[in-house]
């Protein structure tokens, strides 16, 4: 250290490594933050997806339910309102609440596949400022072939670490 005027001066290395130090731990944090905040946006919209889900499983079981009639959001609302999925529902603790839009979600689409054999799910997520930069304006859709039980996502988010599961484009 040198002295100047009777006080030591830092050395400058030190001084902005630890400015640099205090920066990337900052950036770390506000980033972990950011990402949270997008996996909860992420989350609210799966959460809506999986109860239409729960109601196409039952809708499918239906007698005479063809593709077209099961995956019409019209057709799965009534069916949420059956007294008979009602008490399976308070049976099972289901919590099942079928929404169109939501806070982040601008709107949620059900129709059927091109095959007819199931159905598709999509979400759209809102572009606004609230909307997580890494989600505002994406989708994210599940494909639900009831003939092979299968289950087939595709979204156009690009963080990896948010859709692990699905096929991005």
């Amino acid at each position: 250290m040198k002295r100047l005027f009777n006080r030591p001066i830092p050395d400058l290395k030190i001084t902005l490594l630890a400015i640099l130090l205090i920066g990337g731990i900052g950036y770390y944090l506000y980033s972990t933050v950011r990402h949270f905040q997008a996996v909860n946006q992420l989350d609210e919209a799966k959460t809506i997806m999986r109860d239409i889900q729960n109601l196409l499983g039952w809708s499918i079981l239906q007698p005479q339910a063809d593709a077209i009639q099961v995956c019409n959001l019209q057709n799965i609302q009534q069916i949420s309102k059956q007294e008979e999925f009602q008490k399976i529902k308070q049976l099972l603790g289901w919590n099942v609440n079928i929404q169109q839009h939501s806070k982040y979600v601008e709107s949620i689409n059900v129709y059927a596949a091109p095959d007819l054999h199931g159905c598709i799910i999509r979400a759209h997520f809102r572009k606004d400022a609230f909307v997580s930069d890494e989600l505002a304006g994406k989708y994210i859709t599940y494909q639900y072939d009831f003939k092979k039980s299968t289950t087939t996502c595709v979204t156009n988010i690009k963080k990896y670490a948010l859709v692990k599961s699905c096929t991005r484009l």
